[in-house]
């Protein structure tokens, strides 16, 4: 029972330490809540009532911080340098759209941009 909790333990050690590496918001809080989990069960195998108590309060609070981060702030693609810098993309007239588009971090939006303003500039083309 002692291997199993020092591994318990030392999983949920090397979670927190992978938390410290991530540099996207909803990755940070998707391993926070697994290293949440294995505190727990290290807490409770162990029988570490602070660690315990305190992994079952956080648990709670990271789910609700995944859940409220906004649905752009997810998105797991990139835009490349060639797609931000595209001459279709220095095409479109207004600048404040031009800016929003080149720090977006969604190649999926990136395109779904280009092809509406394409579409408007048509359609005030006639």
């Amino acid at each position: 029972m002692t291997i199993v909790t020092n591994l318990v333990g030392s999983l949920a050690s090397a979670m927190v330490l992978l938390t410290f590496m991530a540099k996207d918001m909803r990755l940070l809080r998707i391993i926070g809540i697994f290293s949440n989990i294995a505190f727990i069960a290290y807490g409770f195998l162990a029988w570490l009532p602070p660690v315990f108590c305190l992994h079952l309060l956080l648990l709670p609070i990271n789910v609700l911080r995944l859940r409220s981060l906004p649905a752009e702030e997810g998105c797991w693609c990139r835009v490349s340098r060639r797609q931000r810098e595209s001459p279709r993309a220095v095409r479109i007239s207004n600048p404040q759209k031009l800016r929003r588009i080149r720090t977006s971090r969604c190649a999926a939006n990136l395109r779904l941009e280009l092809k509406n303003d394409a579409k408007n500039r048509r359609n005030t083309d006639r």
